[in-house]
């Protein structure tokens, strides 16, 4: 896509599935993103790579055991440091510290958007994927800090 386009910012995130991967594994893939953005000059001023937030709220069991804070805050850091200043990095947990859907300790409460049928697909009752009135928040949120 960036041999075609040129964006006027680059916003990366790969949300809960690296909590799943081990250090080196998120190690080879943040050195093969340095070296795309490199090759195609992408500014650190003009890129942005959001890390994982908050597990979801489950309606009965948790399918992703892995998906926590402190796994979260661990991939942070790991990104944080291997990106340095090629790209800045957003904590997705402190994006969301504050937000109304969070229940101040580990989740994104499950909210529906008024007048949509709520988290379907994938995230209809899993803890990795954001939906509802969370992933609104969380969309926003990352739109307030980019303009």
């Amino acid at each position: 896509m960036l041999q075609d386009h040129t964006p006027k910012k680059l916003v990366m995130s790969f949300g809960g599935n690296y909590n799943l991967n081990a250090e080196n594994v998120i190690t080879q893939q943040m050195n093969q993103f340095i070296q795309i953005i490199k090759k195609y000059n992408i500014s650190p001023d003009r890129c942005f790579f959001i890390t994982p937030t908050f597990e979801m709220q489950v309606r009965d069991q948790r399918n992703v055991p892995s998906r926590t804070r402190q796994t979260s805050e661990q991939v942070h850091s790991i990104i944080s440091k291997l990106i340095g200043d090629h790209c800045q990095t957003i904590s997705g947990v402190k994006l969301m510290e504050d937000s109304a859907y969070f229940d101040g300790k580990e989740l994104l409460l499950r909210v529906p958007v008024n007048g949509r049928n709520g988290c379907m697909g994938a995230a209809e009752n899993d803890n990795v994927h954001i939906c509802g009135m969370a992933a609104l928040d969380y969309a926003e949120k990352i739109c307030q800090l980019l303009n």
